[in-house]
């Protein structure tokens, strides 16, 4: 058997409304024993009529305020009920190094409120 490191599942939104021309963010993860092998990713459900952008901000303490780093690139964007497979996809990641991230969904296409069941998968 390989040595290999579980994959941990963080559910971060649960069939959670984003409201139109709004965002929602994540609670903290905590990643200081976690993500050793500096792989993320996330598996998302989009249903509603809105459109979505999925992008990760970072801090140092849990506590303090979140940002968007300045290389980072967002996890996804114009997200959809139809985007992947009806809506739900796998999507991988390559965060800066931080100890805290959320996850953070903002509603773009300001006509429509989205519903989100989002996990984060580290390993």
């Amino acid at each position: 058997m390989f040595n290999q490191r579980p994959i941990v599942t963080y559910h971060l939104f649960n069939s959670q409304t984003i409201t139109k021309n709004t965002n929602a963010s994540s609670v903290a993860v905590d990643l200081r024993e976690i993500g050793q092998d500096g792989i993320f990713g996330i598996f998302y459900t989009i249903t509603g009529d809105g459109v979505l952008t999925l992008e990760y901000t970072g801090c140092i303490t849990d506590d303090g305020t979140f940002i968007e780093p300045s290389g980072a690139s967002d996890i996804g964007s114009s997200l959809v009920k139809t985007s992947g497979t009806g809506g739900s996809d796998f999507v991988s990641f390559q965060p800066e190094l931080m100890p805290f991230m959320k996850i953070k969904a903002t509603e773009t296409g300001t006509s429509a409120n989205a519903v989100l069941d989002l996990y984060l998968l580290i390993q």
